[in-house]
């Protein structure tokens, strides 16, 4: 057992370890794979990252536009109430100068221009007076006019509708595009008389927007709630002046919708076929969306060295565990393969070999420990398997020896008279065995006996040879197969402390008459065949095994051979033979053999019923020893 410990040690732990310095690939092949699984998960969280951070920025971004936008706002709507603060009660005489003083206060503004009648702004007869901004920051202003309908086909109803605290409107001034704040005038007896209109450039809000970035050019932009553009750093983006139309996929219509109704929103969009950040946020005062649009490549740009450096990271210290991790198998696998080794030159045979000592750790000492233990065991395995095999060996030898000193307690074959003919055979199943059969002539008697010692083995072959023995030279005095009986039992018995029986058939065939004198103690039934091939048992007169009841007297009884009749005499072997399946071969299974038999002669019956069994048995083995007897008388001497 240990031997096969060592072999088995020897053909698996060095292929293992061994195994482990050629499975570095595989090892590499596990870290990249955790390596793209880490990565995996790092670059979506780092895109979510960067996502919010894009919010973050776009929305602080546009709420600091929407502060100063708010603040400029605020300021413009002032101006009326600063101006009332500043001219006091208008009258014809102030009104004139007004659109000029304004501009000179306040320098973001392009235009200014007042539409009035102060006497009777119900017949509609307006003056206007306007004052503009030119690119070298001079004033020009028109003089006192009469200028019907100049802002409106129907001023006086404007005026009388206009909100008190003034209303936002687009207009020009020299060519440049503006937002106005138109704010209602009143005369003395605080009736609205007129319009007072400031106009800021939208190009001020162009410059405005455009000092604001999102990483490297994520521009600024206000639309009106239809998409349409109101300020932009470029001029016309891609040659369109409307957002919706500039943008191309699925999301067009919903960016429309969201713009129209107000909404603060955040998404990717499709714009010139490259995939954008897009977040924009309602102002209410004007109804415009302020954004932001950015192309998205360059918010994953933003965070490259990011990336680089938690991949640089993350690769080293990939790099770094592999590298421990061989070295840490190199230290565990070392003195393993060392000792891997040594065991493999113990299971070839050097027993003697010593074991390298391990100092690495606690657990392949105690390896070491263990198969230095079972060397030493072994070696004392094989000492004493040595002395067993010689001792088996001598064994095998007596058996051998046993069985052919056996074989000589059976009778040789003997010459009888022409008129009647024996064959036997015996086939142990072991070295030695218990069956046996007997003959010899006296005169013109033939005696004759089987018989089938209870057991196996040694015992069974040693009672075998005292029976057959003491029933030669019982039967040598005797002519009472009754007496030959009661004399073998007697003898068995008195020696007998095993409680071994036997099982025997004694006859005696008067060679001229072919009368048989029988005793049948616990022996199969012989089996009769006829001269004209059927067949029958003896099943009469049954008696109690050989050693069973000591003082037992045994009978005797006659039958009578038919010409050419033969009885075939067997031990139980015979018909308890089991196959693979566990089926016996029975009396049935010998009967139809027997009868099968063209040829009836002895030795011809003997020989097809053996073959015929081990047909039956197969790849099985042989369970109990086989033997046969076989005697066919033919007739009276000189009869027909």
């Amino acid at each position: 057992m240990a031997y096969k410990v060592i072999i088995l040690y020897q053909l698996y732990m060095p292929s293992y370890f061994l195994g482990t310095f050629t499975e570095y690939p595989y090892l590499i092949l596990v870290l990249f794979v955790v390596f793209f699984l880490i990565s995996l998960a790092l670059v979506n969280s780092l895109e979510q990252f960067i996502n919010n951070n894009a919010y973050s920025q776009a929305k602080a971004i546009a709420n600091n536009a929407l502060i100063i936008f708010e603040r400029e706002i605020a300021r413009i709507e002032s101006i009326p109430q600063n101006v009332t603060d500043m001219q006091g009660e208008l009258n014809y005489k102030n009104i004139p100068d007004l659109p000029i003083r304004i501009l000179r206060s306040y320098k973001t503004l392009i235009g200014s221009s007042v539409h009035y009648d102060l006497k009777n702004p119900e017949v509609a007869d307006f003056i206007h007076i306007n004052a503009y901004r030119t690119a070298d920051e001079k004033i020009h202003f028109t003089q006192p006019d009469p200028c019907c309908n100049y802002c409106h086909p129907d001023s006086a109803k404007i005026i009388k509708s206009a909100p008190n605290n003034g209303y936002w409107i687009y207009s020009e001034v020299n060519h440049c595009k503006t937002i106005a704040l138109c704010h209602l005038i009143h005369n003395s007896q605080h009736q609205p008389c007129g319009i007072l209109k400031v106009d800021f450039p939208l190009k001020n809000l162009n410059a405005l927007i455009g000092s604001y970035k999102l990483f490297r050019s994520g521009n600024l932009f206000v639309v009106d709630r239809e998409g349409n553009y109101i300020a932009h750093p470029a001029p016309s983006p891609s040659g369109k002046q409307n957002l919706i139309s500039h943008l191309t996929g699925p999301k067009a219509s919903f960016i429309h919708r969201s713009i129209s109704r107000g909404e603060t929103c955040a998404t990717t969009v499709e714009l010139d076929k490259q995939k954008h950040y897009l977040y924009y946020t309602p102002f209410s005062p004007m109804d415009w969306q302020i954004g932001i649009i950015c192309p998205y490549n360059e918010i994953l740009y933003s965070s490259g060295k990011l990336y680089f450096m938690l991949f640089l990271s993350m690769g080293l210290g990939l790099l770094c565990l592999f590298i421990g991790i061989v070295n840490i198998v190199k230290r565990l696998s070392s003195p393993l393969l060392e000792l891997a080794y040594s065991t493999r030159r113990v299971a070839e045979g050097q027993f003697d070999i010593v074991l390298p000592i391990p100092k690495s750790c606690k657990e392949i000492y105690d390896l070491y420990d263990s198969f230095h233990y079972l060397q030493q065991n072994l070696v004392n395995y094989i000492e004493r398997l040595k002395i067993t095999t010689a001792e088996k060996e001598q064994y095998n030898s007596e058996m051998r020896l046993a069985r052919r000193i056996q074989q000589r307690f059976l009778p040789r074959p003997i010459l009888l008279p022409p008129n009647i003919e024996l064959a036997a055979d015996l086939r142990q199943c072991r070295e030695v065995g218990g069956d046996f059969y007997e003959y010899f002539q006296l005169g013109n008697q033939l005696y004759f006996a089987i018989g089938d010692v209870a057991g196996k083995g040694t015992p069974a072959a040693l009672y075998m040879a005292s029976i057959s023995k003491l029933f030669r030279y019982i039967a040598s005095n005797n002519t009472s197969t009754a007496q030959i009986c009661n004399l073998i039992n007697k003898h068995m018995c008195d020696d007998a402390d095993d409680d071994i029986y036997t099982t025997i058939f004694i006859g005696i065939i008067d060679i001229n008459t072919g009368i048989m004198t029988f005793t049948n103690a616990g022996h199969p039934y012989p089996l009769i065949i006829h001269h004209n091939g059927q067949t029958s048992f003896l099943n009469k007169y049954p008696d109690v095994p050989i050693g069973v009841l000591e003082e037992h007297e045994f009978s005797e009884h006659i039958y009578t051979f038919n010409k050419n009749t033969t009885l075939l005499f067997y031990t139980d072997g015979i018909t308890d033979t089991e196959n693979q399946s566990g089926q016996f071969y029975g009396q049935d299974k010998m009967i139809r053999c027997v009868e099968a038999q063209t040829v009836k002669t002895p030795a011809f019956i003997i020989q097809a019923l053996l073959e015929d069994i081990h047909s039956h048995i197969g790849q099985g083995n042989q369970s109990d020893d086989l033997t046969l007897l076989a005697i066919k008388y033919k007739g009276i001497p000189g009869s027909k």
